[in-house]
């Protein structure tokens, strides 16, 4: 036997299983993601959905979208796990999306909106979740939000949960549904004025109130912030927000 053959045949021995292994876990960890998007009506969007193994995304899996249970078509993620799907919506209001892949679905929201529509943004870990020497942040939190939604679009914000995770925090605590998205830098919130919509309201942490001066129309918090309305709760924001501004 030739030096090194022993050792080639015990290598292609074990990489062979542990193979089959990486596979096998992949398929078994496999899932999919659904972002959240807003668009107006009548305007394409680019539904989003993203195919993950265990640990990397997993790209060249067959994506089936759907909007509020109906069927749209079928489309492949790409190498980088992303998958696309353009929809033109008909009408307004929260529409339910679905994606579908081998033995995996996800859903999330499409909010569509009528062009001048006001926005108001919410940043989940700071306006509701508070920290634990604020559990009263979140105190009437329900009751305002739904009662804001008849004259405003609620937006979710999140930086620290991710998208999964705040949906569930939503869910689990009877807050009313909507997207929920990242604001990474101030063309998210131009984006949106360019669709003609109105960035409105927000009530969030210093660190996304400051990235959103000059966009954002009427800003509160729950702490002093120097040219911010501060809150004592979300019934006083309420009352705020009603009351005429200078601007």
């Amino acid at each position: 036997m030739k030096p090194g053959t022993s050792n080639l045949k015990l290598y292609i021995f074990l990489f062979i299983p542990l193979s089959c292994l990486i596979l096998s876990i992949s398929m078994v960890y496999a899932e999919v993601v659904v972002f959240d998007s807003i668009t107006t009506i009548e305007r394409p969007i680019m539904l989003r959905a993203l195919t993950k193994g265990r640990f990397f995304p997993s790209g060249g899996r067959v994506v089936k979208f759907f909007i509020n249970e109906k069927a749209l078509g079928t489309t492949l993620s790409g190498g980088d796990g992303y998958a696309f799907f353009e929809f033109i919506p008909e009408k307004t209001g929260l529409l339910q999306v679905m994606a579908k892949s081998d033995n995996e679905k996800s859903t999330g929201y499409l909010l569509v909106c009528n062009k001048g529509d006001k926005l108001f943004f919410v940043e989940i870990e700071n306006a509701l979740m508070g920290s634990i020497l604020s559990r009263s942040v979140m105190n009437g939190a329900n009751v305002v939000l739904r009662s804001l939604m008849k004259n405003f679009r609620i937006i979710y914000v999140t930086n620290i949960l991710g998208i999964s995770a705040a949906r569930q925090w939503i869910k689990d605590r009877g807050l009313p549904s909507s997207v929920i998205i990242k604001l990474e830098s101030e063309d998210d919130l131009s984006n949106l004025h360019a669709m003609g919509l109105i960035p409105y309201a927000m009530v969030g942490s210093p660190d996304l109130l400051a990235q959103s001066e000059g966009i954002i129309r009427r800003r509160f918090s729950f702490v002093p912030l120097e040219g911010i309305t501060e809150i004592k709760d979300w019934f006083d924001l309420r009352k705020k927000l009603y009351q005429k501004s200078d601007e």
